[in-house]
């Protein structure tokens, strides 16, 4: 009987170095929502900003996966890994502004 994939340890760990760095991603979205709405005095402020901030987060995930592949194809999947790692690192840095103790 053939091993499956489940068998193997470490097979697509969530433990990877690799996503020990980028895999909180995923939270940056609530965290970021977090920061508009305790960072604005009013709800039409929070509203505005939070709608723009949406507005270009979707954009960058609706050409992420293109501009990703396009990488992957032409300079191969350590230099993908390589801007993910650069880009947690970036938003990792405006999380610590955008965390600061005041109002926008």
């Amino acid at each position: 009987m053939p091993e499956r994939l489940t068998d193997k340890p470490n097979q697509h760990s969530s433990k990877g170095p690799v996503n020990k760095v980028t895999g909180g991603s995923g939270a940056t979205f609530a965290l970021s929502l977090t920061f508009i709405n305790t960072r604005t005095r009013t709800s039409q402020e929070s509203s505005r900003l939070s709608g723009m901030s949406q507005s270009v987060g979707y954009m960058i995930a609706s050409v992420g996966p293109t501009i990703g592949g396009s990488l992957g194809d032409a300079l191969g999947w350590n230099a993908v890994i390589t801007v993910a790692i650069v880009l947690a690192a970036i938003v990792m840095a405006i999380g610590m502004i955008a965390g600061s103790d005041r109002k926008i």
